[in-house]
């Protein structure tokens, strides 16, 4: 924390997860229930929360309501907290062998190294970039994200999809 002449340091490693509604009555883009906050109160609820601060978040997605209907259904393997435990377990495994550390460590100096794009998804992170107005911060992450979207693949390189997944992950439009 540095604030005038002053500079502490606390030591902190922690895992973020947050929510927040789209606007301040919930409904906003719902397809059941209608929004009634004006386009002044959806401005004002979401600039509560800072540009900067939304840098740091690593994922970004919106999560739409289910029908009551299917949570009554079965959830088929591939999406049992089992299988996504073992399937996240070997991907980080990969990462500590390839670089010694996870994959949300990797150090911006190593970045280009290890989450090596082609010419094609250069191009494609450089347009989003220019799109939605990326950060440097958001540009490094999303290579990041993308890197363990392939690991989770079991992919050796980052391919076009792992890429177009990482950037609709980071997209913060509602700003």
């Amino acid at each position: 924390i540095s604030r005038a002449t002053r500079k502490t340091e606390y030591p902190a490693n922690f895992q973020l997860i947050a929510a927040m509604n789209p606007c301040p009555c919930g409904y906003l883009g719902d397809n059941i229930k209608h929004c009634t906050d004006t386009s002044d109160q959806v401005a004002r609820y979401r600039n509560k929360i800072s540009g900067p601060f939304i840098d740091r978040i690593d994922l970004i997605t919106e999560v739409s309501r289910i029908d009551h209907e299917r949570l009554a259904e079965k959830t088929s393997n591939q999406y049992s907290s089992e299988y996504l435990r073992e399937k996240v377990k070997k991907a980080r495994a990969k990462q500590i062998k390839r670089q010694g550390v996870a994959n949300a460590n990797i150090t911006p100096s190593a970045i280009n190294e290890i989450c090596q794009l082609d010419q094609e998804n250069l191009q494609m992170l450089n347009q989003a970039a220019k799109a939605l107005n990326l950060s440097m911060r958001s540009y490094h992450r999303i290579q990041k994200i993308a890197r363990t979207i392939a690991d989770l693949d079991d992919s050796e390189t980052i391919a076009n999809h792992h890429l177009a997944e990482a950037i609709q992950l980071r997209r913060t439009e509602w700003k």
